[in-house]
C-alpha cells in the first residue's frame, strides 16, 4: 500500500478533466470518487458522487455509495436518503438495509434500525442477526 499514490490519481484525474470534460462519464467521476475516498479526500469524493448520479441517476450503486461515504464521515442524514434512493430501485440489497441500519444505530434511532435490520436479516446479510440482537438489548435499556 502506497500512501503517495492517491494524490497523485487525483491530479492526474483533474488534468484529464481539464483537458476533455466533454468525454467524462457517471462512470469517470465514480472511478475518481474511490480513488478520493481512498486518499481521505472526503468533501472532493462526495462531489464527484453527486456528479456521477446527476449523470446517470437510475443506478443504485452510485447511491449506495455515496452512503457509505455519507456514513463514513457521520453525515448519517444525507447517508440514508441516499440510500433510501438505493432501496427505492432495488429492494433486495441486503448490504444497503444493513448499512441503512448501522446509520441508524450510529444516529442512536434504533427503532428505524431494528426495521432496517430486520430486512437486511430476511435478505441474508451475514452479521445482520447479530447486529439485531445489539439493537434489541439498545431498546431493552
Amino acid at each position: 500500500y502506497n500512501e503517495d499514490i492517491y494524490p497523485k490519481v487525483y491530479e492526474t484525474a483533474k488534468k484529464i478533466l481539464t483537458y476533455s470534460p466533454a468525454n467524462l462519464d457517471a462512470l469517470f467521476y465514480f472511478n475518481r470518487e474511490q480513488a478520493e475516498y481512498d486518499a481521505k479526500m472526503f468533501q472532493q469524493a462526495i462531489d464527484d458522487i453527486d456528479k456521477a448520479i446527476a449523470l446517470q441517476p437510475g443506478l443504485p450503486m452510485f447511491y449506495i455509495e455515496k452512503g457509505r461515504l455519507c456514513y463514513r464521515v457521520k453525515l448519517f442524514d444525507v447517508a440514508v436518503e441516499a440510500l433510501a434512493k438505493a432501496v427505492e430501485m432495488d429492494n433486495d440489497n441486503a448490504d444497503t438495509h444493513y448499512l441503512i441500519a448501522r446509520c441508524y444505530m450510529a444516529a442512536k434511532d434504533y427503532e428505524s434500525a431494528k426495521v432496517s435490520m430486520t430486512k437486511a436479516k430476511e435478505l441474508g446479510h451475514f452479521d445482520a442477526e447479530a447486529k439485531l440482537g445489539e439493537i434489541n438489548r439498545l431498546l431493552a435499556k
